[in-house]
């Protein structure tokens, strides 16, 4: 019995030790891909956000808000184990938890994706004269290169010229994330998500501060249209609008998937287990290795795309002020998907009376117990959360708090961003 035992603990080891090498280089893979969505637009921001709050509580407050939103990713990971692999979405969530709520999830996206895109083209429209006057300081004469709105309206005619460029929208998204890593073992997701949240919070804190101790109370919405004409400056004004041009489909596609559904949305009747919802496919309820298709007909994809091109336009010509929008944007879209999502999916698929909870407990017991190294082991690790007391009773009243706290956020948030309407000192 001690031969056998040790037989697999050498077994297991050499696996592991053959495996090791290619799942740190796609771990990594995924922690680089994964953070281009973590950093977004509103690190252009945090400056003057720490202007108001002041360095110590403005500190604070990124941490605080990793720590949150990571709790929230973490989630996301312990609700994929509900699912088939490979099949993980918020959509495939909602149709075991609320089926009726998919409507919201829907919502909730067509928003962020919404004011994210208009964010990038006021970024757009307020980097792009720093870079002609950084390459000529009269620009030949021509005066509307230093307008934002020409720059503006240019990108978004090339833009509707290319409605049906392909994009990849849905490869950025923490559940593809997790639908595509080799090794989704806990410890090496969850590995991913303190990565990510740990950068993240060091380049927002770093970009805060020095943004704010460079231009002190008189730091703007967008800290880089700030810096005066310069190579380095140029470059790096030049830099963000191709990557944030390059962006913005990445936003159109998952909005214009969610305003389609929201569209053919119906309430799903459960007496006799006829849903009326929107046509699209549940990877849970059928085969996951069969690609989700693209439903709308050309007229549908065209309308809808032209819908969403024209208003992300007309926003980003009414409104100039980057920071109002990200706050907006911040308060609704991103409160609903990093809190109160998570939060309210974990919360009602680990209840105890959940079928799929008895399942997935069901099959973790029938597992057999094999030593195949030391990953699993510990707090991070799956046998570390089987042996902990009561450590899923205690992930279920957190996850209830998470999603009563992002709904407390977005109210008051919205409730501050509607009566002190963000201006400029």
């Amino acid at each position: 019995m001690l031969r056998r035992s040790q037989g697999t603990i050498i077994k297991g080891k050499e696996r592991g030790g053959c495996q090791r090498t290619g799942e740190l280089v796609e771990q990594r893979h995924k922690l680089g891909q994964y953070q281009s969505t973590v950093v977004g637009a509103g690190l252009l921001a945090m400056p003057l956000a720490i202007s108001r709050t002041g360095i110590l509580l403005g500190v604070f407050i990124i941490l605080w808000s990793g720590l949150t939103a990571g709790f929230g990713l973490y989630l996301q990971t312990r609700c994929a184990r509900y699912l088939d692999r490979g099949s993980s979405s918020f959509f495939a969530l909602s149709q075991i938890t609320y089926p009726n709520a998919a409507v919201v999830f829907d919502a909730a996206i067509a928003i962020k994706c919404f004011g994210v895109g208009v964010s990038y083209l006021i970024i757009i429209g307020d980097l792009m004269p720093g870079v002609v006057r950084g390459f000529s300081e009269d620009a030949g004469g021509v005066g509307m290169l230093f307008d934002r709105q020409f720059w503006v309206t240019g990108f978004m005619y090339a833009c509707n010229s290319h409605q049906h460029t392909p994009d990849m929208a849905d490869r950025i998204a923490m559940f593809s994330v997790l639908n595509e890593i080799g090794n989704n073992s806990h410890f090496r997701t969850t590995a991913v998500v303190c990565a990510s949240i740990s950068i993240a919070a060091f380049i927002y804190i770093l970009v805060a501060m020095t943004g704010y101790l460079s231009f002190g109370n008189a730091v703007g919405g967008n800290i880089v249209a700030l810096y005066a004409p310069s190579i380095t400056s140029t470059i790096g004004k030049a830099a963000i609008v191709v990557m944030v041009m390059f962006s913005y489909p990445l936003q159109v596609h998952p909005c214009r998937a969610s305003v389609d559904a929201l569209l053919k949305w119906r309430p799903k009747r459960l007496q006799d287990g006829h849903s009326d919802s929107p046509a699209r496919q549940n990877p849970l309820l059928t085969p996951a290795s069969k690609p989700r298709g693209d439903s709308m007909g050309n007229t549908r994809f065209a309308a809808i795309t032209t819908a969403i091109i024209v208003l992300s336009y007309i926003a980003a010509m009414t409104v100039s002020s980057l920071e109002k929008v990200l706050a907006y944007v911040g308060s609704t879209g991103s409160t609903s998907i990093s809190f109160i999502l998570p939060g309210m999916f974990y919360y009602n698929i680990s209840s105890p009376e959940s079928a799929h909870h008895q399942k997935l407990m069901k099959e973790d017991d029938d597992e057999p117990d094999e030593v195949v190294g030391d990953e699993d082991e510990g707090l991070l690790g799956g046998r570390g959360l089987k042996a902990g007391l009561g450590t899923r009773k205690v992930l279920r009243r957190l996850s209830l708090a998470l999603a009563i706290y992002g709904v407390v956020v977005m109210i008051s948030c919205l409730a501050m961003n509607t009566v002190f309407e963000v201006t400029p000192h």
